[in-house]
C-alpha cells in the first residue's frame, strides 16, 4: 500500500474558438485536438491526467469544453507546487490553442484564473 498527501487540480477550458460555438458536431474534432495536446505534455514530462467533456452555461451563451483532472498519484507522488505548475502549463497551452479569454484551474487550496493577454 502506498499513501501520499492529497492534492488535486481541475482545469476548465471551453472550446469556443474565435467566437464560434462548438455545437453542430464540432465537439469531437476539437476534443481530439485537446487530447493530443494533453498526450504530448504527459509524454514529455512523465505525467497523467484525466479528461472529460463538460458544458459551460453562462449569461447569454454556452459552449462545450473539457475538464482536465490531476491528482497526486501515490505511485508517482509529486509536490503540490509541481502539480500546480504542471496544471498552469497545461491550462496555458489549452487557452492559447483554443483562443480562450480565460481558463480556470481549481486546486485543493486555491483557484487560479489565467487570462489571455493576446486578446
Amino acid at each position: 500500500m502506498k499513501v501520499t498527501n492529497t492534492y488535486n487540480a481541475t482545469i476548465y477550458c471551453g472550446f469556443k474558438k474565435d467566437g464560434i460555438p462548438t455545437g453542430d458536431g464540432m465537439y469531437e474534432p476539437i476534443a481530439r485536438e485537446a487530447e493530443n495536446i494533453l498526450q504530448e505534455f504527459c509524454n514529455n514530462v512523465g505525467f497523467c491526467v484525466t479528461v472529460k467533456p463538460t458544458k459551460f452555461i453562462y449569461t447569454g451563451n454556452n459552449e462545450e469544453g473539457i475538464e482536465v483532472g490531476i491528482i497526486n498519484y501515490p505511485r508517482f507522488p509529486l509536490s503540490n507546487s509541481i502539480i500546480r505548475s504542471h496544471a498552469v502549463e497545461i491550462a496555458t497551452r489549452l487557452m492559447h490553442e483554443f483562443n480562450q479569454d480565460r481558463v480556470s484551474i481549481v486546486c485543493s487550496d486555491q483557484t487560479i484564473m489565467l487570462e489571455n493577454k493576446n486578446k
